[in-house]
């Protein structure tokens, strides 16, 4: 899911409660946001131009959970706990 929040553009993954942010305004209006049915690519209309970003996603779930263990692994290590948390499994590649 993506939502557009203060001017930038989250992603939201309600399954692990996580959200990253995929781009911020920095001058730019995003406006009519759309998520392909795959949930792969995210398009984006500024007064200029549409943008299109690709989201990296693990292949299964068994990656995903892989991916969520290595997160809570850094958390761990770092003091006060808080490397990593804004990460997601998604990465996010403009186009």
């Amino acid at each position: 899911m993506v939502v557009l929040e203060h001017g930038a553009i989250d992603v939201l993954d309600p399954l692990v409660h996580q959200r990253s942010t995929l781009a911020q305004p920095a001058g730019v209006t995003f406006d009519n946001l759309a998520i392909s049915a795959d949930g792969r690519r995210v398009l984006a209309y500024t007064d200029r131009r549409l943008l299109a970003w690709t989201i990296e996603r693990p292949a299964s779930a068994l990656a995903t959970a892989a991916a969520r263990c290595d997160d809570q692994r850094r958390r761990r290590r770092s003091p006060g706990g808080s490397a990593g948390a804004d990460t997601h499994p998604a990465r996010a590649v403009a186009e």
